[in-house]
């Protein structure tokens, strides 16, 4: 396993890209939180135009009065 590695070099390197695996996951998850938001937001919106009561919406999704005007 190149961490346990006594060369400086080859720790640095397997480091590096242990930070570039980490920080992708993380912004592949944003993109995903992003997506399920604005997915969220679409809907209330839609049971909105079908006469659903606001603050039922709000309650059943989380989003706030202002999220939908």
């Amino acid at each position: 396993m190149v961490e346990n590695s006594h060369d400086p070099n080859e720790r640095v390197i397997a480091i590096a890209r242990d930070k570039f695996l980490w920080d992708q996951e993380i912004r592949e998850g944003e993109v995903r939180k992003e997506g399920k938001e604005e997915d969220i937001l679409q809907t209330a919106k839609a049971v909105l135009a079908e006469g659903v009561e606001i603050e039922i919406v709000c309650k059943a999704t989380g989003l706030i009065p202002e999220d939908l005007t």
